[in-house]
């Protein structure tokens, strides 16, 4: 009887911790819901004023995570692209970072001006500022931007390298190869693989630039 009370005691213990592990995760997720459909309300002009270089930096990145949100959902920002062009040259690497990619998300036409300043991107000291800019200088399809992105093929980190064949695999034409070929001889796998993927790409392209 004694062992039979234990088991019971047990299972209804049991059952009443999962129960409040349960409640915990709905209380979380709607939390979580609560707080995107806030998010969601913001009016673009809420946005750009979020977007003052004289905010934080979690001011400005949280704004900008909204605008991507917004981009998915099919919402229009063109509006934003002038404050997220000047955050380009900010003097905080993570909001330069974020503004670069967030641009390159959104397709947003740059001129070949911003194409320069995000160009600066490159030369960072952090290689994930480095690799952002790459992947950003892809989706934007800025090709003024090819000759600056060819030094990194010599980068230190395997991750920039990688990125830039796969860019330039993009925005690149033939007269890129010479470059790109040493790479498929790489000890690193993935930067080889990498590396002949794009010389394939760009064989398979019947221009070059001029």
């Amino acid at each position: 009887m004694k062992m039979t009370g234990k088991l019971v005691y047990g299972a209804a213990l049991g059952t009443m911790l999962l129960a409040l592990a349960l409640n915990t995760q709905l209380a979380t997720a709607a939390s979580t819901a609560n707080t995107y459909t806030l998010e969601k309300d913001k009016t673009e002009a809420e946005l750009i004023q979020d977007l003052a270089s004289t905010n934080s930096d979690r001011v400005i990145t949280d704004a900008m995570t909204q605008l991507e949100r917004r981009y998915d959902h099919g919402i229009s920002v063109s509006n934003t692209y002038p404050a997220l062009i000047n955050l380009l040259s900010d003097n905080r690497s993570p909001v330069r970072r974020k503004a670069g990619r967030v641009l390159g998300v959104l397709h947003a036409p740059l001129s070949d001006a911003d194409i320069k300043v995000l160009c600066r991107q490159l030369h960072a000291s952090d290689w994930g500022e480095v690799q952002s800019a790459v992947k950003a200088l892809r989706d934007l399809n800025a090709t003024s931007a090819v000759p600056e992105l060819v030094p990194l093929l010599q980068h230190p980190n395997s991750s920039v390298v990688r990125d830039t064949c796969r860019t330039l695999a993009v925005i690149g034409d033939q007269s890129v190869i010479p470059a790109i070929e040493p790479l498929m001889k790489n000890p690193k796998r993935s930067v080889a693989k990498d590396a002949q993927d794009a010389v394939v790409a760009l064989k398979g392209k019947s221009w070059t630039r001029p």
